[in-house]
């Protein structure tokens, strides 16, 4: 059993990645089957829909593979009216948080852009996420042109017999417990373990 600590860059140890990883040399098979980096997204909204609701934030880290300090964006979208309380519930956001940190969507789209740079982005449910990373109205959307990977797609095709293709689900069946602490970052921290235990199993970039 291999450990690997995904200290995020400002919280140190925020989030614990497990790989099991059987004899040494898979390690290093797995690291020339991942891209040299990527960034993990999670994309917090007042519901599912870009049409009808609003993006508040976008929280990213970006991996390198075989290193241990990963850097972080957490980026709060300023909401032009209150949010209703069960959106802030499921966004995990309070409108005290929002007003206090919240920047206009332009800047925090382009704040995003500009920390993914040209790298492999990595999302649990890909389409409906960059639906709201490229809104029609925002001029930013259209430098989101990066290559991207989506987790629940791959891990249904990695693991077609799993019961449960929950994230959190996925988590625990790769041996990384989800964190205690319900954080968008912790996420990420998630679907970058997850990543890698897919890619592995698929033997190709998706």
């Amino acid at each position: 059993m291999y450990w690997v600590v995904m200290a995020v860059s400002g919280i140190g140890a925020f989030a614990l990645a497990r790989y099991l990883i059987r004899p040494r040399f898979e390690a290093w098979r797995r690291r020339r089957a991942l891209p040299a980096r990527f960034v993990v997204v999670v994309v917090q909204a007042t519901g599912p829909s870009p049409a009808k609701h609003e993006l508040l934030g976008i929280a990213a880290i970006r991996v390198t593979p075989g290193r241990v300090d990963h850097p972080y964006f957490h980026g709060l979208v300023r909401s032009g009216k209150p949010i209703p309380r069960k959106a802030a519930e499921s966004a995990r956001v309070t409108q005290q948080m929002i007003d206090s940190d919240g920047r206009p969507a332009s800047e925090v789209l382009r704040s995003f852009v500009e920390f993914a740079g040209g790298d492999r982005l990595v999302f649990y449910d890909a389409a409906a996420q960059l639906a709201f990373l490229r809104p029609p109205d925002e001029p930013h959307a259209a430098h989101i042109d990066n290559p991207v990977s989506d987790l629940r797609d791959m891990a249904r095709r990695a693991w077609p017999a799993r019961g449960s293709f929950k994230l959190r689900d996925l988590a625990r069946s790769v041996g990384a417990e989800p964190a205690q602490r319900n954080h968008p970052l912790n996420d990420c921290s998630m679907i970058a373990t997850v990543y890698v235990e897919a890619v592995f199993a698929l033997k190709r970039l998706d």
